[in-house]
């Protein structure tokens, strides 16, 4: 494949690359915003003494737990397109056209057994020599 026709074919890899990479920026981003929202409202609310340090420590365990799990769905729908990407290539591979054929004179195939036979296949595990029954 020359050297262009393979960097075309990266152009739309590496797209997807850049944009799950902003992706993860704007959660981070957007996750970071909300824990500082909730802890400075709660710290405000508790100095003003409108509430107390429990439901701030409460409100920042939950964002943290909201940031873990936008996280893990997101690794959890990167996953998904990977796998079907993987269906994808799969039909893509038996899908091809032949390209080998018989020769015009070739004989079909008859009715084949599939039978396995072992004869005259030794083992040993130690001094004493067994042989396998046939």
């Amino acid at each position: 494949m020359p050297a262009k026709a393979w960097m075309a074919s990266c152009k739309p890899f590496i797209s997807k690359c850049a944009w799950g990479a902003s992706l993860d920026i704007i959660i981070d981003t957007l996750n970071s915003l909300l824990l500082f929202s909730v802890g400075a409202m709660g710290i405000y609310l508790w100095l003003n003494g409108v509430m107390t340090p429990g439901p701030v420590a409460i409100g920042i365990g939950i964002v943290l737990r909201i940031w873990g799990m936008s996280h893990w769905i997101m690794w959890e729908m990167s996953a998904l397109f990977e796998n079907i990407g993987t269906v994808q290539d799969g039909i893509n591979s038996i899908s091809l056209p032949r390209l080998v054929s018989d020769k015009k004179e070739a004989k079909p195939i008859g009715k084949v057994k599939g039978d396995i036979k072992f004869n005259n296949v030794t083992f040993n595990y130690g001094p004493k020599r067994v042989s396998s029954p046939t």
